[in-house]
């Protein structure tokens, strides 16, 4: 049984603009030249994820930044606002303060290590002072009421992104093509079944190599993170690492995750946007094949993937992981991940690390344009 795992490397490969760098530069590029007010219709001033990754980009020096170091962005924020004031003691009793998040309209940075100079206490708002400089965003009557609304502006944040690879990643013509290897499958004449565990939200592989409906190869696509598509509602899962609740602050005091925040992790996500179910279906169909052999291709095996791969690439005892990297720095980089997930005893015997354009043993050779897919 032959499984791809694929990740943005993939992708990044075929010359498609899928860092979110790619797209915060895009959103700065489309709007660059229209006036930061929050009373515009614009979706990048109305979006306060949007602007704060635009904002980390712009004074970080995060230009190569990847997908994994948005997630733990994300993440950074939600330890954020767990320590803002939604609360002061009476007494010995601890109450709910009511809050008033605002934003100034014609601010254009926006950072979320600045919210708490964005909110005041209830008691103290006044309309006619905030009428004409700020619009007033969330009336916060109880500390849920903001971890609600700042995870309904990441998903509005996921649908732009969402729109974005529609209009200038799938439908991109211009795509950089490869020979794909399928000499190096080990399915028989009469088992040309191939699984792919696709990281991505993109059907590259598909729409390149196995476009041809005559194809001899049954290719099976389980998109473990969901698939963008402009014709059905978005599934698509973009959050953070699987956090633990208990976390040390930089003072070494013990803090604890309120239960609500779980809903920004990737983990929960798979759940409510059912893109779990098929990769259940793979491991039962792992477990149960004689070999398994895995082509992993593109993906840093971060930690925020981690339970997901240590998972199926350990399923089967009789497995074979083939990892193709694409440069030496690469190649040292992906041996201390593996490394960490399955332990080096199983990297000692089961994995293999290959040059993915080598001709004789890659995967992807490179090509001219004109040549055929093979």
């Amino acid at each position: 049984m032959d499984i791809l795992i694929l990740g943005n490397g993939f992708d990044l490969a075929h010359d498609l603009p899928t860092k979110y760098s790619d797209f915060l530069d895009y959103c700065i590029k489309e709007y660059k030249n229209k006036d930061i007010n929050y009373d515009s219709q614009l979706d990048i001033v109305k979006n306060l994820w949007l602007r704060h990754f635009i904002f980390q980009q712009q004074h970080n020096n995060s230009k190569d930044k990847t997908w994994i170091d948005l997630e733990e962005e994300i993440y950074n924020v939600l330890k954020i606002i767990r320590e803002l004031p939604l609360v002061t003691k009476s007494g010995k009793n601890t109450e709910f303060c009511p809050q008033i998040l605002y934003l100034n309209k014609n601010d254009a940075d926006f950072n979320f290590a600045d919210i708490k100079n964005n909110l005041t206490n209830c008691s103290e708002y006044n309309k006619n002072h905030f009428k004409a400089s700020y619009n007033i965003l969330l009336e916060i009557k109880e500390p849920k009421d903001l971890i609600y609304y700042l995870y309904q502006q990441l998903r509005d944040f996921t649908a732009l992104f969402e729109k974005y690879i529609i209009t200038e990643v799938i439908e991109k013509k211009d795509i950089k093509k490869f020979i794909l290897k399928k000499t190096k499958f080990t399915s028989s004449e009469y088992d040309k079944q191939i699984y792919v565990l696709n990281f991505n939200y993109t059907n590259t592989l598909e729409k390149i190599y196995y476009s041809d409906s005559e194809s001899s190869y049954k290719v099976h696509t389980i998109y473990v993170h969901g698939k963008v598509d402009k014709e059905q509602q978005s599934n698509i899962v973009l959050g953070t690492k699987n956090f633990n609740r208990k976390y040390n602050t930089p003072f070494g005091a013990e803090k604890v995750m309120p239960t609500e925040f779980n809903v920004f992790k990737k983990y929960f996500q798979r759940h409510k946007y059912n893109t779990i179910e098929d990769y259940q279906y793979l491991l039962k169909k792992v477990k149960e094949a004689e070999e398994a052999v895995f082509h992993i291709i593109g993906h840093s095996l971060d930690s925020s993937d981690r339970e997901l791969l240590k998972h199926i690439l350990t399923k089967n005892p009789n497995s074979i992981i083939n990892i193709y990297y694409h440069n030496p720095e690469a190649q040292e980089r992906l041996m201390n991940k593996i490394d960490d997930i399955i332990g080096e005893d199983e990297v000692m015997t089961k994995v293999k690390f290959i040059e993915q354009d080598d001709k004789i043993n890659g995967i992807l050779i490179p090509q001219k344009q004109n040549d055929l897919i093979c």
